[in-house]
């Protein structure tokens, strides 16, 4: 009795049904292929990813570790990115601000 409810779950795994799907599930479908399968949107995916290794390439050095006669302790840049406050150890305490796109120095 055990052998034969086997057989018969191991008949019921390996039979697949199929039923013809909605005219919108079938469009869906085509559009999906057709997205995915794009000339366009392979070639835009591509320059995407040209102009994302390009990054490295145009980063320059904006800090350094050395701006005054002593290592800088201390250096971070503005949220967008076009300012930078600098401190030093040196005898007169400067704290400098650059702006990095303008490229101007206040001493403070």
């Amino acid at each position: 009795v055990l052998r034969k409810n086997e057989e018969d779950d191991e008949r019921v795994e390996d039979t697949k049904e199929y039923h013809e799907g909605l005219d919108e599930l079938q469009t869906a479908r085509c559009w999906i292929a057709e997205y995915s399968l794009s000339m366009q949107r392979a070639k835009e995916h591509i320059e995407k990813l040209k102009e994302y290794v390009a990054i490295p390439e145009a980063i320059t050095l904006h800090c350094s570790q050395l701006d005054d006669n002593r290592p800088l302790p201390y250096c971070e840049f503005s949220p967008n990115g076009q300012m930078a406050a600098v401190s030093s150890w040196h005898l007169d305490f400067i704290f400098q601000i650059y702006i990095i796109l303008f490229e101007k120095n206040y001493q403070m």
